[in-house]
């Protein structure tokens, strides 16, 4: 009897359900299974995770920080970060993969990586562009003058 009130308050899901709770692929779930990296209970062919259980795994497996970014929706409910894989992510910022993958190396860009899965948040990598991007001589001296149609500019520049 005890056996079975531990188990009833268990959340059970399939094999879809779990791909779908870290935004990644049933065969992904199937790799996770083989390496005996995400626990699972089979009764003949029928699979089933509890999902406390596989977030307790993928903690130990990798910083729990980053795999709240996994889940659709992160615990305060704010919307879900955008994960690419590295053809997306190429295809994005229109470099090749083999860039891609020197600049992982390089430790350039921000990147997931549990197992041989690699994710990289959209927003992040966008951002760590962005910083590198070299601006023009006249963007540089654009940006250091006042705006001279903003009022309170004038004000700074007359020295009154």
């Amino acid at each position: 009897m005890k056996d079975q009130t531990e188990h009833m308050g268990r959340d059970w899901r399939t094999k879809a359900e779990i791909a779908g709770h870290y935004q990644i692929g049933v065969r992904t779930v199937t790799k996770l299974m083989r390496r005996k990296i995400l626990p699972y209970g089979k009764l003949r062919n029928l699979v089933r995770f509890d999902v406390a259980a596989c977030d307790r795994a993928m903690e130990f497996f990798g910083n729990s920080s980053r795999l709240e970014g996994l889940k659709r929706t992160a615990p305060d409910g704010r919307a879900a970060r955008h994960w690419q894989t590295k053809r997306q992510l190429a295809g994005h910022i229109r470099f090749s993969e083999r860039s891609i993958t020197t600049l992982m190396r390089q430790q350039v860009l921000p990147f997931l990586k549990l197992g041989r899965i690699v994710r990289f948040d959209l927003a992040e990598c966008d951002r760590v562009m962005e910083s590198l991007t070299i601006r023009s001589v006249v963007e540089r001296r654009l940006s250091s003058q006042p705006n001279v149609t903003d009022p309170s500019s004038r004000f700074l520049s007359s020295g009154t």
